[in-house]
């Protein structure tokens, strides 16, 4: 349990495998047990973790981390707005629902305090870095049986209701949307290429993370997955010429040994990209379809949209003959829209300023290969959630959220200096004068 003394303290060595274990239990997303009818409610190794390191480990709330502080503000506009929409916007069978999302934006917020209330040093950092890759070689294994047909690729909910997958789209272990597993093989490139610039993890470990991650990006069926894969390496690339020419080799191999081949005629990720390229439909996405359907949106709703969403994670919508429908955990396939519908403008500036201040820490820090990761991160994220909702709860994507805002702020604003560079720094710093 955590003391009141502000000060954070080093992991013990049962703080920090709890956390590692913390950390890898994001890469296996599947219910441990089936309880009750709605599928969210059933507990995930994630929740479990939680409460775990809740209570055996020494964790203390990280009150002068900024971006932290950012966290929390978006969590209580969420939390406001789900109590209102409980109260006043919703059906009380649909208000539930508001309440449980308030309630998983709150695990969220006690996973960040945990996992952000130690003073990690670097070593600890490539550790917990280390395991999230594990995890990722884990759920990249268990998509390769799901495309090879050893493990049925079939989601039944606990109600019996048949999520249709369809081919070529690899869910791994994790949610029943692709956007869930492609992000998670986004992150994990990333990872990868920190750890191996770092020279934090052995070579065939790297090649087999990197492969698992690659690999759920493509065979997710999300382009936008991968597409954010390909900005997040391209930024880490740039930065080092040993993983440019890394990516060059690699690229080579890829294009000359038959795997974009292979990529092509098994990825539904490829017939995908190559039906939007006819139908012009990212084109769209980036035009104005999502500024006309926030302007109907607005128009059914009116200003309370703008003041506190148009109903916290059951947002109704006319149907075809012009009753609500409610949206139960799914809307705006944007980012940016999909805050708003949900909390209104305070949650989309929340939001905005979490973005803001992560950047400008990750900026400020650029030099630190951790930043560098964690700025490819955050730029990814903004990109691409722009025609996809990859950030937020909902979606399918369980507790991604969680390692998506823990990775970015430990990257961004907890490594430390590396100590070469530091040692550097020193010699070249002018004599200090000592008094006597």
């Amino acid at each position: 349990m955590p003391s009141s003394n502000s000060q954070l303290r080093d992991p013990s060595r049962l703080d920090l495998w709890i956390c590692c274990l913390f950390v890898a239990a994001f890469c296996y997303e599947l219910p441990l047990i089936e309880i009750t009818s709605y599928d969210r409610l059933n507990p995930r190794l994630v929740d479990v973790m939680t409460v775990v390191a809740f209570f055996f480990t020494s964790w203390k709330r990280n009150k002068s981390n900024k971006l932290l502080r950012a966290w929390e503000l978006l969590t209580i506009v969420f939390v406001l707005a789900a109590l209102i929409s409980f109260a006043a916007l919703l059906p009380i069978n649909y208000g539930y629902f508001s309440i449980f999302f308030a309630i998983k934006y709150i695990e969220t917020l006690v996973g960040l305090y945990i996992l952000t209330g130690f003073n990690w040093q670097n070593h600890h950092i490539d550790k917990l870095l280390r395991f999230f890759c594990y995890g990722i070689i884990f759920a990249g294994a268990w998509g390769l049986l799901q495309l090879l047909g050893v493990i049925p690729t079939e989601r039944y909910l606990p109600n019996g209701e048949l999520v249709v997958v369809p081919p070529g789209i690899v869910l791994a272990s994790f949610g029943v949307t692709y956007f869930h597993s492609g992000v998670m093989g986004a992150l994990g490139c990333g990872v990868a290429l920190l750890l191996l610039e770092r020279k934090a993890i052995f070579f065939p470990m790297f090649l087999l993370a990197l492969a698992a991650s690659l690999f759920l990006a493509t065979f997710s069926g999300s382009r936008g997955a991968l597409a954010m894969a390909i900005i997040i390496i391209a930024i880490m690339v740039i930065r080092n010429r040993r993983l440019l020419l890394f990516a060059c080799i690699a690229g080579i191999i890829a294009a000359t040994s038959g795997v974009a081949t292979l990529v092509e005629d098994y990825s539904a990720t490829s017939a995908r990209l190559e039906s939007s390229t006819e139908k012009n439909s990212v084109t769209q996405r980036l035009g104005a379809d999502y500024f006309d359907l926030f302007g109907e949106t607005i128009n059914y709703h009116g200003i309370k949209l703008l003041l506190v969403g148009g109903g916290f994670y059951a947002v109704p919508m006319p149907d075809g003959n012009g009753d609500p429908k409610y949206r139960v955990s799914y809307g705006f396939h944007n980012i940016y829209f999909f805050a708003i519908e949900q909390a209104g403008l305070l949650a989309f500036f929340a939001m905005l300023s979490f973005f803001y201040l992560s950047i400008k820490h990750a900026v400020r820090n650029r030099k630190n290969s951790y930043a560098t990761c964690g700025l490819a991160i955050i730029i990814g994220i903004m990109l691409i959630g722009w025609t996809g909702q990859i950030f937020l709860h909902g979606f399918g994507t369980e507790n991604m959220i969680t390692l998506q805002v823990f990775l970015i702020i430990l990257l961004s604003s907890m490594s430390k200096q590396d100590p070469k560079r530091y040692k550097k720094i020193i010699q070249h710093s002018p004599p200090s004068i000592t008094k006597v």
